[in-house]
C-alpha cells in the first residue's frame, strides 16, 4: 500500500523490476493508505516531506483512499478472481508483516484482525518512536 502519487510511481517501477526478474505474480502495489476503517481521508505531510505524512480527518495536501489490511486482502482476492488468477488460498503463506506507517501502527493493526489470525504469520515488524507517537496522538 502506498497512498501518495509520487511515492507510488517509484514503488510501482521497483515492483515491476522485481516481478520481471523473479516472475512473481504475487507482488502488487495498491494506491491507498492503511488504517482501522476503510474509506477516504487526507494526507498531511509536514514541510511537504513524504516521510512525515499522517492520515488526517481535516483537509490535507492529498485526498487518498483508505483500506484496512483485511479489506486489502479481500480486494486482492476479488482482483485475482476477475483476472482469472489463482486466488488467495493459493498464495504463498504470509509469514511476516512489516509496517512503516509513521506512528499509525495501532490504527493499522486494528484494521487487521483477520490477517493477524493467519496461522503462518509469525512476525509483525514496526518501528516504535515514542516521540512521534506523542506528537501524533498526544500520549505514548
Amino acid at each position: 500500500l502506498e497512498p501518495l502519487e509520487d511515492n507510488l510511481q517509484m514503488l510501482e517501477a521497483t515492483a515491476t523490476l522485481i516481478r520481471d526478474e523473479h516472475s512473481s505474480p504475487w507482488l502488487r502495489v495498491v494506491q491507498a493508505a492503511a488504517a482501522e476503517v476503510s474509506g477516504s481521508g487526507a494526507m498531511r505531510c509536514l514541510d511537504g516531506r513524504p516521510d512525515s505524512c499522517d492520515l488526517v480527518s481535516d483537509a490535507g495536501s492529498e485526498e487518498v483512499s483508505v483500506l484496512t489490511l483485511d479489506a486489502l486482502m479481500e480486494l486482492l482476492a476479488l482482483q485475482d478472481a476477475a483476472n482469472e488468477r489463482p486466488g488467495v488460498e493459493s498464495w504463498p503463506p504470509i509469514c511476516a508483516l512489516k509496517l512503516d506507517v509513521e506512528g499509525a501502527e495501532l490504527r493499522v493493526l486494528k484494521g487487521a484482525s483477520r490477517l493477524l489470525t493467519i496461522p503462518s504469520l509469525h512476525v509483525v515488524h514496526f518501528e516504535f518512536l515514542p516521540d512521534l507517537l506523542v506528537e501524533r496522538h498526544g500520549s505514548a
